[in-house]
């Protein structure tokens, strides 16, 4: 039987030589944005340094109640919000601050919400980002349909960058999760006239309140 294409194709990548046969193993592996100091409040000032130069809107608060009214103005006048489950943002106040309010959880579906809530799996303290991973009551549409991003963060979820986020996280994290995005300040474009624009395929707000 002749070969067809297909096969002819594979045999020769089968019998083709492994490139970069020579090149000698890493021995000492370098992360891509090193940090000299990990002390917590190094980490916290580092990261806060880094979040605001990508336009994000940080928010320190003193203790959970400063947060949840932070949550509040945030969200002005309206009366839903889009939001992950309540357990899996670091606010405990924040179903009850909803309920006294008036306020309710929109549909994942619904893209007329303006405001998306969520909390944060970590925060790399290098490059100002946040790393969130969706799974079960974690939707990826509240950090992606609003317009207006809040994504609420404690204080020792914040480490040094991304190699470390990795090394130091379960591996069955990463093999159960088909999402994990990492976010750094709100969406932007600038594939029209090099004109830098906010919101084009995203939100076009990033808050992030981090609470102690």
């Amino acid at each position: 039987m002749a070969a067809t294409p297909k096969s002819r194709i594979l045999a020769k990548l089968r019998d083709a030589r492994t490139p970069f046969e020579d090149v000698p193993p890493i021995e000492e592996k370098r992360h891509t944005v090193p940090n000299a100091d990990a002390s917590p409040d190094e980490l916290l000032h580092t990261f806060i340094t880094e979040a605001e130069k990508l336009s994000v809107n940080i928010h320190e608060a003193g203790s959970e109640s400063d947060a949840l009214e932070t949550v509040l103005e945030l969200l002005a006048a309206d009366k839903t919000a889009l939001t992950w489950d309540y357990d899996h943002i670091p606010l405990s106040g924040l179903q009850a601050a909803f309920e006294q309010n008036g306020i309710s959880r929109a549909e994942i579906d619904d893209g007329t919400v303006r405001v998306g809530i969520t909390g944060v799996d970590a925060a790399l303290a290098g490059t100002g980002g946040i790393v969130v991973i969706s799974g079960r009551g974690k939707s990826r549409q509240a950090s992606l349909l609003p317009l207006v991003h809040i994504a609420v963060l404690r204080r020792d979820q914040i480490t040094s960058n991304l190699e470390t986020f990795y090394a130091t996280t379960n591996r069955e994290t990463f093999r159960d999760h088909s999402n994990i995005a990492v976010i750094t300040g709100p969406s932007k474009s600038a594939d029209i006239a090099m004109e830098l624009i906010h919101g084009m395929h995203g939100p076009k707000e990033l808050h992030i309140i981090i609470v102690p």
